[in-house]
């Protein structure tokens, strides 16, 4: 049988989607669900919520992945199914940590804006790409968040920043304001509180975590887009995470290109409440490409339904 690579990509944040729905497709964590809506009824719920789902669905998949990438916060998710994190409680407390000093900031309901080509665009996605980069430099208070794919780009900032740079007569992109916690991956709202209390925090938590050796699987950094080596490194990138651009798609990109340079096939999994989120971003940034799928994990009955028998699975999607 042709060796397949097999990729892990674990959903962030934002995914959790309704809370009925969450708790039927996850009933192992809808216990979970109940008392976080007590003691984090915060921007943790969903994020711990999403992340204890999303371990939980990798852990029933059996499936021993060569390379783990996470979206946003779900890089704790690959970190845990690599075995970086020990356990899902160990990750679910950093995350916890984590959210404290990110919810310190509050800067408007709507701190995002999701940025996509306009309608008669007809230039190519480096030249979109580009076209953001250049409206986020002139325009003060706001800044790239999220390079999801080549054509779909997240804006972050106050609503007061995003109001005054996105009211325009007529904007060089399409651009649909999201209701986040918070201006996610924004440097000018989250450097302070990440390189000051949250580093410290982390660097106490990783004390207890497993070390990255030639065993691991390759683990993507959301902030370079490339393979982490070390331990120092991941403290380093875990912290700068908070407050810079989620290189999501060129990490996807990379990941492909190594495959295809040594002649292998690739399998995407996306693991998590995502709804096919990922699968989503995947295909919008490798399209018509070949030697790829795509297998969405989103559902505790699809990760027993895998594990029983993936070729079942694969020919039912």
């Amino acid at each position: 049988m042709e060796r397949v690579i097999k990729v892990g990509t674990f959903v962030g944040q934002g995914t959790l989607g309704k809370e009925s729905d969450f708790k039927a497709k996850h009933p192992s964590v809808a216990a979970l669900f109940e008392a976080l809506k007590i003691s984090k009824p915060t921007i943790a719920l969903p994020q711990i919520s999403t992340y204890r789902a999303s371990t939980l669905l990798a852990a029933q998949l059996g499936v021993d992945f060569d390379v783990l990438l996470g979206h946003s916060v779900g890089e704790y998710s690959a970190l845990t199914a690599a075995g970086i994190i020990p356990s899902s409680d160990i990750g679910s407390r950093i995350i916890s940590i984590r959210q404290d000093f990110m919810d310190t900031v509050n800067v408007g309901k709507r701190p995002a804006a999701m940025v996509t080509p306009p309608k008669d665009f007809t230039g190519d996605s480096k030249d979109f790409i580009s076209m953001v980069e250049e409206f986020a430099d002139q325009h003060e208070g706001i800044s790239v968040g999220l390079y999801n794919s080549p054509t779909w780009i997240v804006l972050v900032g106050s609503d007061e920043a995003l109001d005054a740079s996105l009211k325009q007569e007529k904007l060089p992109f399409e651009a649909r304001r999201i209701p986040l916690k918070g201006p996610f991956h924004s440097a000018e709202h989250y450097t302070d509180i990440a390189e000051g209390g949250f580093r410290e925090a982390l660097k106490k938590e990783m004390v207890g975590w497993n070390l990255i050796t030639e065993e691991t699987p390759a683990i993507y950094s959301n902030v370079t887009g490339k393979k982490y080596s070390s331990q120092e490194e991941l403290l380093t990138n875990l912290v700068k995470q908070i407050y810079s651009p989620v290189i999501f798609f060129p990490a996807i990109q990379r990941i492909y290109k190594s495959a295809c340079d040594i002649g292998m096939q690739i399998d995407f999994f996306e693991i998590g409440p995502g709804n096919k989120f990922l699968e989503t971003l995947i295909r919008q940034t490798l399209g018509t490409k070949v030697g790829y799928r795509v297998i969405t994990i989103n559902t505790e009955e699809q990760a027993t339904a895998y594990r029983n028998n993936p070729e079942k699975y694969l020919s039912s999607l």
